[in-house]
């Protein structure tokens, strides 16, 4: 993933899971703890979500269509202390 903000301060995130074609999604939102790209032209998923969350530092979730609704994936990430090795 590849998070750039151009001249005109237009952010985009670029994503190429999996060895698949990049896709580009849209900052659409943005506030304090939270930031949404979007792209609803992609199949799957058509939004990144990143919030602050005080339980667990960061969840992150991808949404979008899935044929019978609306699916989300959640990944909650936490700090972990860095071991040298």
């Amino acid at each position: 993933m590849v998070i750039r903000t151009d001249a005109d301060g237009h952010t985009t995130l670029q994503a190429a899971p999996s060895g698949q074609a990049p896709a580009t999604f849209e900052m659409t939102e943005i506030g304090p703890n939270r930031v949404v790209f979007s792209n609803p032209e992609h199949d799957f998923p058509t939004s990144i979500r990143y919030q602050a969350s005080s339980k667990s530092g960061l969840i992150a979730a991808i949404e979008g269509p899935d044929g019978s609704g609306t699916k989300r994936i959640e990944f909650a990430y936490s700090r972990q202390p860095c071991t040298p090795n």
